[in-house]
């Protein structure tokens, strides 16, 4: 199991303004099935961190809210996945 950000979309947060990140919680609980997540504000954006297996990825890339994601490495700064 692994640490990841899932960094919201700035498009979510102009759909649902103050809502955005419990919108992005609900989305994160209903498609990927992860009940836990922790809110981490870094500078203008916002991260959902989440623990979870790499096979999930897939479906963590898919969530309409995810413009990034991130693995943690004993850290909250976010360092870039290599895909290779």
């Amino acid at each position: 199991m692994s640490r990841f950000a899932i960094l919201v979309s700035p498009l979510a947060k102009g759909a649902f303004f103050a809502d955005a990140i419990a919108v992005a919680k609900k989305e994160l609980s209903w498609v990927a099935h992860i009940d836990y997540c922790e809110h981490l504000p870094f500078g203008q954006m916002d991260f959902l961190l989440v623990d979870a297996e790499f096979d999930a990825l897939p479906v963590l890339a898919r969530l309409s809210f995810a413009q990034g994601i991130f693995e943690l490495h004993g850290t909250h700064r976010p360092t870039l996945i290599d895909h290779r």
